[in-house]
């Protein structure tokens, strides 16, 4: 707040208001289905797509699952389609396992998988090889969804 005449004084720059600008004057403002535009937006690949073509299995069914085969599967197939060590003994992934269980549980994409893969990879001080984790991620993506369905 600005004061004028004798003692005057000014508002903290950051206290100011900013001036609003009508974002109606743009034509490439984007209007909802009311306002002129499209009715709804497009289908987005990611998380909530992918949650709304799996069953849903509750807390302890989750549970169940992953404790009488889903890790166990998990581990095997990681070490069948995806050994940036080359002949890892079993149990050598098995911690791996759990990180990319809790992506699948929180239905993160392939690419999410493909980029966790290439992170434990390079923890693993082994060289990047995106194409061996997309394909790995792929593998388990298509073995999660028939498994859980």
């Amino acid at each position: 707040m600005t004061r004028h005449g004798p003692g005057a004084w000014d508002e903290p720059a950051q206290l100011r208001p900013e001036p609003v600008t009508d974002t109606r004057s743009f034509p490439r403002y984007a209007r909802s289905g009311s306002e002129g535009g499209a009715t709804t937006p497009p289908r987005r690949e990611g998380v909530r797509l992918a949650a709304e073509d799996t069953a849903a299995m509750g807390v302890r069914e989750w549970r169940e699952f992953w404790r009488a085969r889903g890790i166990r599967e998990l581990q095997l197939l990681l070490r069948a389609a995806w050994d940036p060590i080359g002949g890892a003994q079993p149990g050598e992934y098995d911690h791996h396992a759990m990180r990319i269980a809790s992506l699948l549980g929180s239905r993160a994409s392939q690419a999410a998988i493909a980029d966790e893969l290439g992170r434990i990879r390079d923890e693993l001080a082994q060289s990047e090889a995106p194409a061996e984790d997309a394909a790995a991620a792929e593998k388990i993506a298509a073995w999660f969804e028939a498994a859980t369905r």
